[in-house]
């Protein structure tokens, strides 16, 4: 939802004592002033970016007497007319209860309440119940106490029992009646719908269905916005401000702080003769409603003179915005671009009226029906570059209409039969349906017109075709469908210089007819000059074109545009679609393409079967399999239309797409997604060719099965959505593919051809890199987990390296990395993943370094696994000794530095933007009082330095790393003002990101001492959000790209208190547009710092309500796939050796050692000898009787390793962690 308006003064009209209602049920609609609605009302604001409309209805005077309150039918036609004017237009529609008497909240009255609400909501959940989520109903609107000291002050016992008691009975209603109603959403009040304290406090919202939302009222600050007596002003000042926040504040924390959703149902501020300061506040308040996820609807009452509640923004009458600063106001607050259109010269006259008294004759005798479903005659005065933003994917409805059999078929007799020559059936209205159904909303209607018109100079399009490909553009343009219409297969218009004036005479001729056809359709229909004009069978037909024909093709281009735009209706903001030469992805093509740069509603028309021999080719070279050779090509075709048109800013479709049928589905649907991401990510409409084969040798393009309606690839079809970023749902689809009928169409195919076997290239990387900033990559990312205490374990005191380089990878514990882990957090849409990996023990000495190449080949194996899977890959340098922080290492730790990363550099220098080089991990002073309070000047220039020479090297190295996005850290990574402050950061690269770690609140994150919490609290809410601001301040408010590498909040087993936590931070950082990489060191038990949510033995989600909550504050679909049934097991505790000499083991928590003899390590408990198990874990301090620390301070140390405090006992510090 953007934001919404109200049908005011309109369908809740009550003139129950001075209109006969019996004579006409509808006139009450016009009795309190207001003129009778219409669907143009609706178009007209939706093109103000208004996408959601109350439609408040009395239904009072309208229904019969008890026990059934029967609506009156003409009523209930009358509301449904009015509701699809909005909702058949796309828009939400939000339909209510409004201006009755019998529910006031009196406990005297509410058996009869409820009883009539049962009833008049039975009835309306009836009448709509086949509607989708767009229609939202509303049970009741400002119920109260009227007329008594508490109707508007909060209410008391007996008023909050009323609405509760009323709010349970609609729900009930609504989810037991048919339809769509069970997964309706649904709108409910707080008493009089109020933004109070007490209505809050007691009010009842339902914790088991996640499909209510809580409906509000605010009109404030109340002497501003809605006092209409003493104490109004006009003036929108600090202290009205103060107002607004503190009610704004109190709906935060009643509903948005508690996972409620809230829509403000009605607001305004009355017009006082005052639009600056009301534009002013209402931009204020949007933007303030806009960071709570909450949408407003404007209460206008169509009230614009006099001395009443001036609430009209929009005059009904001459379909105008009476105050475009307002609505200027609400789209900037929103975020939206600033775009009034159908603005007032001046403010509505007022006109005479009887409203109060008695309606006019002409309006009682009013019989006007419903608008007609024709062309509106309007059209939204937009951009190509926003209209494309509202378009999904698309079709084609190749080989029909475009069908050309003028050598075999006798056009005079039949003018339509051309239509189903090439074999596919005649087009219906279903098959623009059924694939709605499926999400497409772009429709590309190629057409061939030669045939169907008469000679020169006229060329007349005979009426029969021109009625017909009318009839088609309707199918889909009718219901809601952008719609293409263009010129295609023809022969007139090759780009030759001899027939060029030929071709721009016919072209004039066709494209006014057209024009003509077409002129009252609105900006849902697109018309596309020409088809892939080119210089046909020449040398460079397909290979990007020559002088002669850039000339033609640019000379058509013109006349197309001039001719479209001197004709009438609403051509002349009709969006336009102009190809290059052959429409070819090709630079020459592009380099000599003329587009226009003073007219903002022409598009670029591209075609791209791209990688050609996966796509289209259909002879020698042609493969199956969508390889990494593949996306290689694809990703260059796609970046030379990028930076020729979307970074020149340009607007573009992909007219034409596809991949052949090779009975390779699997291959297909992968490309398929692949490709849907890559475009999206760039804002480009897709349309695919179908040409309806699906068998033979021929060009199988066809996806849909028109003569049964059903999608025969839905794996495709779904890996559209899912690139798109839609809801994957593909319905109709087919159970087999169609059988091929009989044709003589195709010859038989070559034995060297059926027996191809030819293989494909290996799966490698891809040798192309996108040219894009580090803010824009960013912006693709969801959210991230790290491989912890895995890659980066370091146990070289106790395992033999040279004996085997890998088997660090689990001696903290882990299992060996598979790639089905990945693969798992990728389906529960984690699509970032941080290698944390430490290099000691794995290269050489001074002065190579000598990464070992076991050691490289297996973190390249890891670091596979989640690339080629599509993932954004962190590989980095973790746990390391020499890089810390002091200037007297500092020499040694770059000349390392600099040999490491150069071997990294070139291992990976062909892999895309998807993996990014994190150059350092935490670098700080260790165990000194600086390490993590923020540093001190030596620390922050040695870490600056480090930076430096990380950057220049990797800029340095070959391949793709000179456009590699690169991370650096500030001192230790850390979210501190003296680490930010004193941090350096390149103001000459913009492919390099600051890496910060915030776990916070710390008590509630990371301190496993005292003063650790599990419960986030306001306190630490407060302590979060001072982290973000001071992050938001140095970074994204200065334009710096920035990662979150590490946070989470350790297992107290708190998981709700986590989860609540985790959409919370996830929220805050989305909004900043920041993304977060989860630590994951795989601990589930134990004493430790425990931050696994992923068992990577099991591959199981161990605490789905976490990761729901990251999907959730990310603000995508939660959808928590392969959650465990439980916590991992601990482990069986080892066999008690000791029982055997007749003694009990020690306890776990006793493990000192008094005695060693030949049997085992002994100790005493209680006054008894007991046997110590051997403790195989990591922390060597257990065999002493101390744990091991939780933290790296160290105090001291002796023979046997560093030592630290914790709750007044000595601790071990691990080395290896610290």
């Amino acid at each position: 939802m953007k934001f919404g308006w109200n049908l005011g003064n309109t369908l809740d009209a009550q003139c129950i004592d001075n209109l006969d209602y019996e004579k006409d049920q509808t006139a009450s609609e016009t009795c309190w002033g207001n003129p009778k609605t219409t669907e143009d009302m609706f178009k007209v604001l939706m093109d103000n970016q208004f996408n959601v409309f109350r439609i408040p209805t009395t239904w009072s005077g309208h229904f019969g007497e008890a026990p059934d309150y029967k609506i009156n039918e003409k009523w209930l036609k009358r509301v449904h007319e009015v509701v699809d004017y909005a909702y058949k237009n796309g828009a939400f529609v939000i339909l209510n209860i409004h201006h009755e008497t019998w529910n006031h909240a009196f406990s005297e009255t509410l058996e009869t309440a409820k009883e009539i609400l049962e009833k008049i909501w039975t009835q309306i959940a009836e009448e709509f119940k086949d509607y989708d989520e767009h229609l939202i109903f509303e049970g009741l609107n400002e119920p109260r106490k009227n007329d008594t000291p508490v109707e508007w002050n909060g209410g008391d016992q007996e008023g909050w029992d009323a609405v509760n008691a009323m709010n349970a009975v609609f729900l009930k209603t609504i989810r037991s009646s048919g339809g769509n109603n069970s997964k309706r959403h649904l709108m409910i009040p707080p008493y009089a719908a109020a933004c109070n304290e007490n209505a809050f406090k007691n009010y009842i919202f339902p914790e088991d269905d996640d499909k209510v939302i809580a409906s509000v009222h605010a009109y404030q600050p109340y002497n501003f916005a809605l006092n209409n007596g003493e104490g109004a002003v006009d003036k929108f000042d600090a202290k009205g401000k103060n107002e607004l926040d503190w009610n704004l504040g109190i709906m935060k924390k009643r509903f948005v702080d508690q996972g409620i959703p809230m829509i403000l149902g009605e607001y305004g501020a009355m017009n006082r003769d005052n639009d600056e300061e009301r534009a002013k506040w209402a931009e204020y308040y949007m933007e303030k409603v806009t960071a709570m996820g909450v949408p407003q609807v404007w209460w206008d009452n169509g009230i614009f003179e006099g001395e009443g509640e001036r609430f009209g923004i929009f005059d009904r009458s001459n379909l105008k915005i009476v105050y475009p600063g307002i609505v200027a106001a609400l789209q900037k607050g929103r975020g939206l671009e600033v775009n009034v259109v159908h603005a007032a010269e001046a403010k509505p006259k007022p006109e005479p009226t009887e409203a109060t008294t008695e309606a006019t004759t002409e309006a009682t005798e009013s019989t006007e029906t419903t608008v007609p479903i024709n062309p509106s005659t309007g059209i939204r005065d937009i951009s190509s570059k926003e209209l494309i933003k509202e378009m999904k994917f698309g079709w084609n409805l190749g080989n029909t209409l475009d069908a050309q059999c003028i050598d075999n078929l006798d056009y005079e007799k039949d003018q339509t039969a051309s239509e189903t020559c090439w074999g596919n059936p005649k087009t219906t209205e279903d098959m623009f349906k059924v694939l709605m159904d499926n999400q497409f909303n772009v429709f590309r209607i190629p057409t061939t017109w030669s045939g169907h018109f008469g000679e020169a100079p006229d060329y007349k399009i005979n009426e029969k075709w021109l009625k017909r490909v009318h009839e088609v553009v309707d199918y889909a343009y009718k219901n809601g469908a952008f719609v293409i219409l263009n010129i295609h297969h023809e022969t007139w218009n090759h780009a030759f210089s001899e027939t060029l004036e030929t071709a721009k005479e016919i072209l004039e001729k066709i494209w006014t007819q057209i024009a003509e056809e077409f002129k009252d359709y609105d900006e849902h229909l697109i018309f596309e000059g020409l088809n892939e004009p080119r210089k046909n069978d020449t040398p460079v037909e397909w290979n990007g074109g020559d002088q002669e024909g850039w000339d033609a093709v640019n000379a058509m281009n013109a006349v197309f545009l001039k001719t479209i735009r001197s004709s009438g209706g609403n051509n002349s903001k009709r969006h336009l679609m102009i190809p290059p030469y052959a429409a070819a992805c090709n630079e020459n093509a592009f380099k000599n393409y003329i587009f226009p740069e003073d007219d903002d509603k022409v598009i670029a028309s591209v075609h791209a079967y791209q990688p050609y021999n996966f796509a289209l080719n259909n002879g020698e070279g042609a493969v199956d399999k969508f390889d990494s050779k593949g996306k290689n090509e694809l990703d260059w075709n796609l970046g030379i239309m990028k930076k020729r048109f979307v970074d020149q800013g340009i607007p573009m479709i992909l007219g034409e797409y596809g991949a052949m049928n090779r009975d390779n589905d699997e291959e297909r649907a992968k490309w398929a997604e692949y490709y849907m991401e890559k475009v999206t990510a760039m804002g480009v409409p897709q349309v695919w060719w179908d040409n309806g084969i699906f068998e033979g040798e021929g060009e199988r393009f066809g996806i849909f099965d028109r003569s049964n309606l059903k999608i025969v690839y839905p794996g495709i079809v779904a890996a559209l959505q899912k690139g798109r970023g839609l809801e994957v749902n593909v319905v109709h689809a087919a159970e087999a593919k169609p059988k091929p009928e009989p044709t003589e169409a195709t010859t038989e195919v070559t034995t060297e051809a059926a027996e191809s076997t030819e293989t494909t290239v290996p799966i490698n990387p891809s040798t192309g890199i996108r040219d894009i900033s580090s803010k824009e990559l960013i912006k693709e990312m969801k959210f991230g987990w790290n491989l912890g205490n895995t890659l980066d374990a370091q146990c070289i005191d106790n395992l033999d390296y040279e004996k085997d380089q890998t088997a660090s990878e689990t001696c903290w514990g882990n299992p060996k990395t598979t790639e089905d882990m990945f693969k798992v957090l990728m389906d529960n849409q984690f699509n970032v993943f941080r290698i944390p990996t430490t290099w000691s023990g794995h290269f050489g000495e001074a002065p190579d370094y000598k990464i070992n190449e076991k050691w490289l080949k297996r973190v390249h194996e890891v670091v596979d696994y989640a690339y080629k899977n599509g993932a954004f890959v962190i590989l980095n340098i973790h746990h390391e000794t020499w890089n810390h922080a002091f200037s007297e290492t500092l020499e040694t730790a770059k000349e390392i530095l600099e040999k490491i990363w150069t071997q990294i550099a070139e291992e990976f220098k062909d892999y895309d933007e998807h993996l990014i080089f994190e150059g350092l991990n935490e670098p700080r002073k260790n165990d000194t009082p600086v390490e993590w309070n923020g540093g001190d000047q030596e620390g922050w220039d040695a870490v600056n330095a480090m930076n430096a020479v990380f950057l220049k090297t990797i800029r340095s190295s070959g391949g793709n790393n000179s456009k590699r996005h690169l991370m650096i850290p500030p001192y230790a990574a850390a979210c501190n003002e003296n680490a930010f402050k004193n941090y350096i950061f390149p103001e000459d690269d913009d492919k390099v990101i600051a890496s910060v770690h915030a776990y916070q609140p710390y008590n509630f994150a990371l301190n496993n001492g005292e003063g650790a919490v599990d419960k986030f609290d306001a306190k630490g809410k407060n302590e979060l959000d001072w982290n973000l601001g001071i992050m938001k301040k140095r970074f994204v408010d200065q334009g710096i790209p920035m990662i979150l590498g590490e946070y989470g909040a350790m297992n107290r087993d708190n998981d709700e208190e986590r989860a609540k936590w985790a959409e919370y931070y996830m929220e805050k950082v989305t909004a900043m547009g920041v993304p977060q990489v989860w630590w994951d060191n795989g601990i589930f038990e134990g004493e430790g710092e425990r931050f696994g949510i992923f068992d990577r033995s099991n591959l199981k989600i161990v605490y789905p309500g976490i990761v729901a909550a990251l999907q959730k504050g990310r603000g995508l679909e939660v959808n928590v796939v392969h959650a465990a049934e439980t916590k991992p097991k601990e482990e069986k505790p080892k066999e008690c050796w000791s029982k055997k000499y007749g003694y009990e083991c020690c306890s776990s928590e006793n493990t000192r050692v008094v005695v060693t003899d030949e049997t085992g390590k002994w100790g005493v408990e209680n006054g008894q000898w007991c046997g110590v198990l051997d403790y195989t874990e990591a922390c060597w301090s257990l065999p002493f009787g101390y744990k091991c620390c939780t933290h790296c301070k160290v105090l001291t140390k002796d023979e046997n390793g560093k030592w630290g405090e914790e709750k007044g006992e000595w601790c071990g510090i691990i080395e290896e962690k610290c």
